[in-house]
């Protein structure tokens, strides 16, 4: 027997604790049950729910990659920024309508100093100016939420739209931080393919 709260199935659904009722093939198909033997006993288990909580990724692995090329200097210095207090970031398939680019990313939003070539993780949400509620940071024209767990919070949250910085033959996307608890400057996007619309 496996430890765990055991319940009888009815015809009619299972009750646990508290009361509540649920069909079997419910709890089933969550993965809230198993059945063991021919003797109709449903085994729920705390440590299986727990597994029903999905992360963003774990910190090694992931759809972006730190980069440290002779361009990404060459922005940094065009930024007149130390190249140790911004991090150059590639990524593709972060989300919908944000897909592929560079980031640059001062290093107090990140939790680890990275070394070129270390994967990462990142996902993004990018809602358009009509759909954001209270408005945008200045005249931006997107919200986007960045997630991951090399941000010093999971959740970084940025305006942006047609601010840009030019150096040398690259526009680079003003990105202003909204709801972040450190004070830091900008960030900025070099977009490999522009915004799907």
């Amino acid at each position: 027997m496996t430890a765990g709260l055991k319940i009888l199935i009815s015809s009619l659904g299972v009750v646990g604790v508290g009361g509540a009722v649920a069909t079997p093939l419910t709890l089933w198909q969550t993965g809230y049950l198993t059945i063991e033997g021919s003797n109709s006993t449903v085994t729920t288990s705390s440590q299986e729910s727990s597994s029903l909580a999905s992360p963003v990724s774990s910190p090694r692995e992931g759809n972006c990659v730190i980069v440290d090329e002779e361009s990404v200097k060459d922005i940094l210095t065009g930024l007149s920024k130390q190249e140790n207090s911004y991090i150059a970031i590639s990524c593709n398939k972060t989300g919908e309508k944000l897909n592929n680019w560079t980031g640059f990313f001062p290093s107090n939003m990140l939790v680890d100093e990275f070394t070129s070539g270390a994967n990462i993780s990142i996902t993004t949400e990018t809602l358009n100016a009509d759909d954001v509620e209270g408005g945008l940071v200045g005249e931006a024209n997107y919200r986007t939420t960045f997630k991951g767990y090399s941000f010093t919070e999971e959740t970084v949250i940025g305006d942006w739209g047609d601010e840009v910085k030019t150096i040398g033959q690259k526009a680079l996307t003003v990105v202003k931080v909204v709801k972040k608890d450190k004070e830091c400057g900008p960030f900025y996007l070099l977009f490999n393919n522009q915004v799907s619309k």
